[in-house]
């Protein structure tokens, strides 16, 4: 049922905010398997609403996760698993929202917490100014270049 997952999604996304605005952490006892597999789940459908939802819900809340569950949810689902079926997606605001997590979310962390020019710089900072390789610009046209980047990037995972 596509307009309960959606309020499902927000309702997710509203709880991780106020658990991060009051807390900083999520609890220790916080399912990222079934999260995960929520995530799974909702990319595997076909309803581009819910999978756009779902991308905007991880693009945001991104920093939330680390270490073991950051893996288990975006880098072995999103990156491993799901990896052409979003970055190739036939609709353009999930291929967008996939490509702006990778970007913005995943190369950006890894290149912040690698350089050191970025130590101690907060992640919100300039992020809408960022681009995902120093002397390049993704667009349309050089759509091959990202993907040889983003894949060579992903390495680290």
């Amino acid at each position: 049922d596509q307009p309960a997952v959606h309020t499902a999604l927000l309702y997710v996304d509203f709880w991780i905010q106020t658990v991060m605005h009051y807390t900083r952490m999520l609890p220790d006892n916080f399912e990222y398997e079934i999260f995960g597999q929520c995530v799974e789940r909702i990319v595997e459908s076909d309803l581009v609403l819910n999978i756009s939802k779902c991308m905007w819900l991880l693009y945001r809340n991104a920093g939330v996760f680390y270490g073991q569950p950051r893996r288990l949810i975006l880098h072995r689902t999103l990156v491993g698993r799901f990896f052409f079926p979003l970055f190739l997606h036939w609709n353009h605001t999930v291929r967008r929202a996939y490509i702006r997590l990778l970007l913005y979310q995943l190369c950006e962390t890894y290149r912040r917490s690698t350089s050191e020019k970025w130590k101690g710089v907060p992640y919100s900072l300039g992020v809408s100014s960022v681009r995902a390789h120093p002397t390049q610009t993704y667009t349309p046209m050089n759509a091959k270049a990202c993907y040889i980047d983003i894949a060579q990037r992903l390495r680290f995972l």
